[in-house]
């Protein structure tokens, strides 16, 4: 149950991230870096940076975020896209040390995508996506 529920998480991550920054990568270079703050309902505040650059139909963006107990996650992706379609890559780690990785493609067309790709656990165990819409 917890290959699955990696991969479906990173799955959601790699359709959101795909759909977000396809434009951006066929649009030419371009760069950009937020930092803020969130402050939850108990008054517990997690800091957060991210940032991002595209250039000839590559992206690469990624994060770190503290949160209120001082655990630290960070995340990297990288997608190369042309032609309608991507390959990506990514590394999330939390605040534990553990790392997962992920890499996959997604096609566009005919009004719809396809994702696929493959979720590497810190044990080495791995479990698979495919998504479409």
């Amino acid at each position: 149950m917890a290959k699955t529920l990696v991969a479906a998480l990173c799955a959601l991550i790699l359709i959101a991230t795909i759909i977000a920054t396809v434009s951006e990568a066929e649009a030419g270079g371009r760069s950009w870096n937020r930092s803020g703050s969130v402050t939850g309902p108990w008054g517990g505040t997690t800091n957060f940076q991210r940032y991002g650059a595209c250039q000839g139909g590559t992206c690469v963006h990624g994060g770190t975020s503290i949160g209120p107990g001082g655990g630290v996650r960070s995340w990297t992706n990288t997608r190369t896209c042309a032609g309608g379609s991507c390959a990506t890559a990514g590394t999330y780690t939390g605040p534990g040390g553990k790392s997962y990785t992920r890499s996959g493609t997604a096609t566009y067309g005919n009004g719809g995508w396809q994702a696929q790709g493959t979720v590497t656990g810190p044990r080495g165990g791995t479990g698979t996506y495919q998504a479409g819409g």
